[in-house]
């Protein structure tokens, strides 16, 4: 009932899912799948392959690859290239609680267009497990904060766009995480202009 609603008041829903395998004892190896809808309509996918290397106790680094399709004109369209990434991350449990920073970059290399970068400053923290609760549900809050080099937006010198979520984990089965979450984007657009929209998300991912 609290999805629901969520979704009544969302522009967007998001559905994702995943598998992330264990490589070696430092390397992980990611992959999944999200389709976006607006106002009840399928307008894009996403399909992204990424590992993670853990270089120190608190530290990892990681890359990937992301490919896009989108609706134009009730037909789908590929993306030309891939957007590439790379990130540098920090992580630690304290007293339960699970802190999480990521700083990444996307490598937005177009053709026929003038290659930018995006950075992205990734926050995250989870509370413990809710005693009592079946499949233990672990409420978490997230931050996202974008900076743009493209040349439509100001640049490197200001925001280009923010995000704030929460949302709940839960492991109904072994291996299994599910996730449900609330999104809130301000977004710059070229003409200057600031769009604010809301979005609904629910992902599922297998670990191994």
């Amino acid at each position: 009932a609290v999805i629901a609603a969520a979704t009544a008041s969302a522009e967007q829903v998001w559905l994702s899912q995943g598998v992330a395998a264990q490589a070696t004892e430092r390397l992980r190896l990611n992959f999944s799948n999200t389709s976006y809808t607006e106002h009840g309509e399928h307008f894009a996918n996403e399909e992204a392959v990424s590992f993670r290397f853990r270089f120190a106790e608190s530290w990892s680094a990681g890359a990937g690859i992301t490919w896009g399709q989108d609706k134009i004109e009730k037909h789908w369209e590929r993306s030309g290239r891939p957007t590439e990434h790379v990130s540098f991350n920090w992580s630690r449990e304290c007293g339960g609680w699970a802190l999480f920073d990521a700083n990444r970059f996307d490598l937005k290399f177009r053709e026929g267009e003038r290659d930018w970068v995006v950075y992205r400053n990734i926050g995250s923290v989870t509370a413990p497990p809710i005693p009592r609760l079946p499949w233990s549900p672990r409420p978490y809050l997230t931050q996202q904060i974008y900076l743009s080099s493209r040349e439509c937006f100001t640049g490197l010198d200001r925001f280009c766009q923010f995000r704030w979520g929460g949302g709940v984990r839960l492991s109904p089965a072994d291996r299994l995480m599910l996730s449900a979450y609330w999104q809130y984007r301000d977004i710059e657009q070229t003409t200057d202009r600031w769009t604010q929209f809301r979005i609904v998300g629910i992902s599922a991912n297998l670990s191994f």
